[in-house]
């Protein structure tokens, strides 16, 4: 099961083969309903979940080849350990399936799906979260249905590819092919509405008057905080920023200013010529303060004034900082002893000279799902914020599966919340994504490059539901699945 579990990997960026998800989920399915006992079934799902887990997490190691003095040791672990207790949830899954042959095919098919969405919420939740290659994006290589997630979030994304999956199941058992049917149906319909919606998104205009370039200097992360290249970069930063066609505004990935700044702080001269008349500068920064330090990004104006700034709030466990660092001897793997600090949940990016209100993300914040659209309005009554503005640095994770997964969750993102997304990768992949989900432009993971691009606007329609209403209903959804296993379990403890 763990090779089945690997091939579902395949659905998943760079590769989008999505029959390889929907199979190797049918598979599993099948394995589990057919089991002698819960506790094989719960097995096989573990197995299964740890194939998938190995294959989809197996980048994190990269990042600790940075330095392999000091974290070479740590691979073994970061390779089998994180899969192993992410593996725990599909063993749950594979556990409740194992109760359904008690229902009708297709109950069964969708209750499957129901208490996979259930597991996902958690695992986007228990110990901080990691989100990464939830079942739902596996559909970004169908624009169309993709769409839903304006309506659902990609927890509604999840449960269409595990229906199909299950509906598949039945259909493969000989257990009739109606669930499969409907099932087939049901996207059929979505995609035709996505098709709709698609072609009305192309008529939305873009902000006018703003001009975005898009920088990506592709440094090394090993060579990032280096006392003698520290000038390097800026001279780097610079060249990107100045040459070429006439913009309103810079933006440079996460940590780019290669100073740690308190905010007032002078400026080199450099920096602020970088920054256009009348426009700004948008970059990620280590911000020194009073009370901790923050991975922050920072809005400067022509005068080298900052204007708005935004410190990240949802940190990378062992990345950022260390938990439980009074029993743990292990030191966090980005640079510097001290950990990071969070800054508060919700904050927005606002006062950027000639900009709307933008919903900050750094790096892996951009893989949650929700809430991001959230609902405030300004002195006019208009909806903010009106972009999405995320900054990363993916030079971690090498020439690996990750960084092309990192931009596609992210630009789900925009999907759900009706909102345009920038992105801008220190390396990885750079792009601008419109309110749809369709890629303005785009950089390749490795370049030494910038692009420009204009603001899209926001979709005509606001979404069917914001983030965290998304979130609720699908809760509540898993939990009505949840009672209606426990319910049931009297009926099927003899199977």
């Amino acid at each position: 099961m763990a090779v089945t579990g690997a091939v579902a990997t395949l659905a998943f960026s760079p590769f989008f083969i999505l029959p390889c998800f929907v199979v190797s989920v049918a598979l599993l399915l099948m394995a589990a309903w057919s089991a002698r006992s819960a506790r094989q079934a719960f097995l096989t799902g573990w197995w299964w979940g740890f194939g998938h887990f190995v294959t989809g997490f197996y980048w994190m190691s990269i990042s600790l080849l940075v330095e392999p003095e000091k974290f070479a040791w740590l691979i073994p672990f970061a390779v089998s350990l994180i899969p192993a207790a992410m593996a725990c949830y599909l063993g749950v899954l594979a556990w409740a399936a194992w109760f359904l042959p008690a229902y009708s095919p297709g109950k069964r098919a969708m209750l499957a799906a129901c208490a996979w969405v259930f597991l996902e919420m958690l695992r986007a939740w228990l110990f901080s979260g990691l989100p990464w290659n939830l079942a739902g994006y596996v559909w970004n290589v169908v624009p169309q249905v993709m769409q839903f997630a304006a309506a659902l979030g990609v927890y509604g994304l999840s449960f269409l590819a595990v229906w199909l999956s299950a509906a598949l199941a039945v259909a493969l058992r000989k257990e009739g092919r109606r669930p499969l049917a409907a099932a087939s149906l049901i996207l059929l319909a979505i995609a035709w509405w996505g098709e709709s919606r698609l072609r009305e998104g192309a008529a939305v205009r873009d902000v006018p008057g703003v001009t975005l370039r898009l920088v990506q200097p592709n440094i090394a992360q090993q060579e990032k905080w280096l006392p003698d290249g520290l000038q390097r970069q800026v001279e780097k930063l610079v060249r990107l920023s100045t040459e070429g066609e006439v913009f309103t505004h810079v933006i440079w990935p996460e940590t780019a200013l290669p100073i740690a700044w308190d905010g007032t702080k002078e400026l080199p001269p450099a920096i602020v010529g970088a920054v256009p008349k009348g426009g700004a500068l948008l970059t990620g920064v280590v911000r020194v303060a009073q009370d901790g330090i923050y991975n922050s990004l920072v809005a400067i104006d022509d005068t080298g004034s900052r204007t708005a700034a935004y410190d990240k709030a949802h940190l990378v466990p062992f990345g950022e900082y260390v938990p439980f660092r009074s029993v743990l001897p292990l030191e966090k793997i980005t640079h510097g002893m001290m950990d990071f600090s969070e800054g508060p949940p919700g904050a927005l990016f606002q006062g950027v000279p000639g900009l709307s209100t933008a919903l900050p993300q750094i790096c892996y914040e951009g893989i949650f799902p929700g809430p991001v659209r959230t609902w405030h309005f300004d002195s006019q009554g208009i909806l903010t914020p009106r972009w999405i503005l995320n900054v990363t640095n993916d030079a971690w994770f090498g020439n690996s599966t990750g960084p092309y997964q990192h931009f596609e969750m992210t630009r789900l993102r925009a999907v759900e919340a009706g909102l345009p997304l920038v992105r801008v990768a220190n390396t990885g992949i750079t792009g601008v994504v419109d309110a749809y989900g369709v890629v303005r432009v785009r950089t390749q993971l490795g370049e030494e490059t910038f692009v420009n691009s204009p603001l899209p606007g926001v979709a005509r329609e606001p979404t069917l539901f914001s983030y965290a209403g998304s979130n609720i209903l699908w809760l509540i959804f898993a939990l009505l699945a949840l009672w209606a296993l426990t319910k049931r379990y009297g009926h099927v403890s003899g199977k």
